[in-house]
């Protein structure tokens, strides 16, 4: 698994998480500061520690664009204004209070792992190909905006040269699969959405 941790003192993060590499041995952490080297791009982490005090809004602003604050936990202070309430209603995963309490944030890791390792393992028995699973993450990420073919592109396949045809190829074959289970992709003004 590979964590990627954005802070404002990378220095004294790099003491802070330390115990996440004796707690969870087969973790990779990458700790970056956001002011310098921006939000990491979707497919360089598992999961995403937001451990900052300074622009805090603007950080989830871009989370929310990227669609990736199911795999984002955000470390409560007093200086980022967010109450609990606020992060469930914004979809970020989880959170975690300081002072870092390292069993507590590495419990809260092995749950996060084992429901990504479940939905993995659910979904390629299905006969889900690794683009599709894709697919269905980003829909499941904005199922109340929906998600249109340039957005699915850009978050499927970064920086590939890539037919737009190719988008809807996979999202009538997802259909097919998952209709089984209950679920459907609906069409509306341009958009996909995830229905289940």
């Amino acid at each position: 698994m590979k964590i990627t941790i954005i802070s404002d003192n990378v220095k004294n993060s790099e003491g802070e998480y330390s115990f996440l590499k004796t707690n969870l041995p087969f973790t990779m952490v990458n700790i970056i500061d956001p002011q310098i080297e921006g939000l990491p791009c979707r497919n360089s982490f598992d999961l995403l520690l937001i451990d900052t005090h300074k622009a805090i809004s603007e950080i989830i602003v871009e989370v929310k664009k990227e669609g990736i604050e199911d795999r984002c936990f955000i470390r409560l202070n007093g200086s980022n204004f967010l109450s609990p309430r606020e992060l469930i209603e914004l979809g970020i995963e989880d959170f975690y209070s300081s002072p870092v309490n390292g069993i507590e944030l590495s419990a809260k890791i092995m749950r996060f792992m084992d429901h990504e390792q479940k939905l993995i393992f659910k979904n390629s028995k299905l006969g889900l190909s690794l683009k599709q699973q894709m697919i269905i993450e980003v829909l499941k990420s904005c199922r109340t905006t929906g998600a249109t073919r340039h957005g699915l592109l850009e978050k499927v396949w970064p920086n590939e040269a890539v037919d737009p045809k190719s988008v809807d190829v996979h999202i009538y074959n997802i259909r097919k699969i998952i209709k089984e289970r209950g679920e459907s992709i609906n069409w509306n003004k341009d958009r996909w959405f995830l229905v289940s």
